[in-house]
């Protein structure tokens, strides 16, 4: 049984897989200042609800960042000493990665993420391979948003800075339509307020009481028709609109790394394991230090 785990932003997510990678249990907390409180708790209540202990786990894959270095060095001191005490390998997978690797998207894709002191953590990636595994195309680096907009202008933008900076950072959200799709559903629904409009006049002219009535189904939400227009047309009407307001980027941004992603990743070897040590970047306005920070 593989355990894994990420701590490098606010969210504190855990999992376990099985060796093929299929999850029996997982959760995500996100509270950037609980990380040493929420960690072994998570872990505990993932080995129980799998009905397993310790001894059972094989292997152990940890988010290294970067991240904030005080919640990023919870996960990896955990992780080391459990590695240490039950004797089995630690696998360390850059955190950046496992948010790209969570984009559905066929296409290159950015990951920022919150460096704090308003600077951003970040990193491109190519498209998908069809194994779904991503080639990290540059980075990961440390900047101000503001420096790097031009690097991330038009790219979807996965992470928690898609969301912090979206006012610097010109996103794509990861579900967004071409902008032909977009001008073409917005003539498809312009032409069909026509349509309805044409159609709503007609009936006027030849009965109130069929105005009236007719006005009510084509206003309301509702699927139950009072009309001639059926429960299935409207039902199709309202998971027609549904799936254009999904596709024009309302769901919600990738904001955190997870632990399930990490897990599957490291079981079927589709992600890059690198040592479990923190991946410390140097922040742009502080000069070098004598070397990494150690998390021990």
């Amino acid at each position: 049984m593989l355990l894994a785990f990420d701590t490098s932003s606010a969210a504190v997510t855990v999992a376990l897989a099985t060796p093929a990678g299929e999850i029996v249990a997982s959760s995500t907390t996100v509270d950037a200042l609980r990380h040493g409180e929420l960690l072994a708790p998570a872990i505990a209540g993932a080995l129980e609800t799998a009905g397993v202990t310790p001894r059972d786990l094989t292997g152990i894959a940890v988010g290294v960042g970067p991240g904030p270095f005080t919640g990023l060095r919870v996960g990896l001191v955990t992780a080391r000493t459990m590695g240490e005490v039950l004797g089995i390998e630690v696998a360390g997978v850059c955190s950046l990665d496992i948010l790209a690797r969570q984009s559905t998207l066929t296409l290159p894709v950015a990951v920022a993420t919150d460096a704090r002191r308003k600077e951003i953590y970040w990193a491109l990636y190519d498209g998908p391979a069809p194994d779904g595994t991503r080639r990290r195309l540059e980075g990961p680096a440390v900047d101000k948003p503001a420096e790097v907009a031009h690097v991330l202008s038009g790219l979807p933008v996965i992470g928690r800075a898609a969301a912090l900076y979206a006012d610097i950072l010109t996103t794509v959200p990861p579900s967004a339509p071409t902008s032909a799709t977009t001008a073409g559903t917005s003539a498809t629904t312009a032409g069909t307020s026509a349509t309805t409009a044409g159609t709503s006049a007609t009936t006027a002219g030849t009965s109130t009481a069929g105005t009236s009535a007719t006005g009510t189904s084509a206003i309301g939400t509702s699927t139950t028709s009072t009309t001639g227009t059926s429960a299935a047309d409207a039902a199709s009407s309202t998971s027609h609109t549904a799936g254009v307001a999904g596709a024009g980027g309302v769901g919600a941004v990738v904001e955190y790394p997870s632990a399930e992603v990490l897990a599957t990743g490291v079981a079927t070897r589709t992600l890059e394991v690198v040592a479990p040590e923190p991946m410390y970047l140097r922040r742009p306005d502080v000069t070098m230090s004598a070397g990494p920070k150690s998390v021990l």
